[in-house]
């Protein structure tokens, strides 16, 4: 019932957010000053981040970016007062995927910043809300927005989407209910959410955890090019994947079915003839691999993966027509004039097996949510294989889990 007088509160204020202008007197702009003065902008490890100062003047909130490793950081407050300090301690908040979403750090020296305070209770569903809109910045405006409570979780306090990430959710007291994410997701200010990053036991943990062995399974389907029949047929390529890894290394097996209806070899072994030969018929082909991954680049939800490794396939080809075949070694019977030979389909004494075995390069783009990946992947197959004609290029998408 009261999320339900929440959305109706929220269809009666408009879809627009308000935004409360600088005239506006009274307990609402008291909120406004106290919230503003209470931002910061942060040089973390690539740059500048915005957050606010919480319960005393050396605990700085943030939109979480990467400390550098001497824990140094520049602090701005809004009037441009500038205070290079040491992190003494770290806690982060992550929300999904594999990045943290907000941290939380305590400084070895204070700054001169009030302090917002944490409400002493959560807000109920249907109750008004204030957030800062807009993303910090040297040159950009931060103003009040005025939005609702739409739900509550033990982590979680889910509002409009009005706010900039890492500002801070107060309720009509001016005191802190949440810390904004993304998408009207508020993180409660409540530091046992939080996981340490810093202590002994908390950096053993972690490394621990992030270096652990979890199991991988992936589905692909793609198209390939080039390789040993029509130069400008494509084949499409269905694939799956089962594989381990660890830390910033996996290890995958591969099992790929390619489908290439309607086609015709253009090269055959010269145990059919002195040079190549060209015939069609049905062909089929597995391929099979070995592939070594490496995360080169984490960012957030969003991984690059640089792919080596190894490549089998096999082609069984039954011919049903005509094979054109040249009597004049290193002569393409479809390229240039030839002495050619012509043999029927019945006297091929079996059918056409070849066996290729090569390296394979590529690269892997994956999107993660939680524990599963859309996959967008490139690899390359040198035409070094026993019965290529030209490099090999396969492109495929997909998705991937992890256990």
């Amino acid at each position: 019932m009261r999320l339900f007088i929440a959305y109706l509160l929220l269809f009666c204020l408009g879809t627009q957010p308000r935004v409360w202008a600088a005239d506006e007197n009274g307990p609402l702009k008291l909120i406004e000053e106290r919230a503003l003065s209470s931002v910061v902008r942060c040089k973390t490890g690539r740059g500048w981040t915005g957050g606010f100062v919480l319960g005393d003047k050396k605990t700085i909130v943030f939109a979480y970016d990467e400390i550098p490793e001497n824990r140094l950081v520049l602090v701005e407050t809004r009037e441009g007062k500038r205070l290079k300090a040491k992190v003494q301690a770290l806690a982060t908040f992550l929300a999904s995927g594999n990045y943290p979403d907000l941290g939380v750090m305590t400084l070895t020296e204070e700054i001169e910043v009030p302090p917002l305070r944490v409400a002493g209770k959560s807000p109920a569903a249907g109750s008004l809300a204030f957030v800062l809109g807009k993303e910090p910045g040297k040159d950009q405006k931060l103003e009040m927005v005025q939005t609702i409570v739409l739900g509550i979780s033990r982590k979680l306090v889910q509002v409009g989407p009005v706010g900039a990430r890492g500002m801070p959710l107060l309720d009509a007291d001016g005191r802190v209910i949440g810390i904004y994410i993304d998408d009207g997701t508020c993180v409660k200010p409540d530091t046992g959410l939080f996981e340490d990053e810093y202590t002994k036991e908390a950096a053993l943990a972690k490394k621990k955890a992030g270096r652990r062995i979890n199991l991988i399974s992936a589905l692909r389907f793609g198209a390939m090019t080039g390789g040993y029949l029509e130069k400008d047929h494509i084949a499409f390529l269905l694939t799956s994947d089962i594989g381990f890894r660890y830390w910033r290394f996996s290890f995958q097996a591969r099992l790929s079915f390619a489908d290439h209806t309607g086609v015709q070899m253009h090269r055959i072994s010269g145990r059919y003839g002195d040079g190549p030969g060209v015939v069609s018929g049905e062909p089929l082909e597995l391929r099979a691999g070995l592939e070594f991954k490496y995360i080169l680049l984490a960012w957030r939800n969003l991984w690059f993966e640089l792919v080596a490794g190894g490549d089998f396939s096999w082609l069984h080809f039954e011919p049903n027509g005509l094979g054109v075949f040249s009597t004049t070694p290193g002569c393409d019977p479809l390229g240039g004039a030839c002495q050619v030979t012509y043999r029927d389909p019945d006297i091929f004494l079996e059918d056409v097996q070849e066996v290729g075995v090569g390296p394979i390069f590529g690269a892997d783009l994956e999107v993660w949510v939680f524990v599963i990946a859309i996959i967008m992947g490139y690899r390359f197959i040198p035409g070094a294989l026993s019965y290529n004609m030209d490099n090999t290029h396969i492109f495929q998408m997909g998705i991937m889990y992890q256990h």
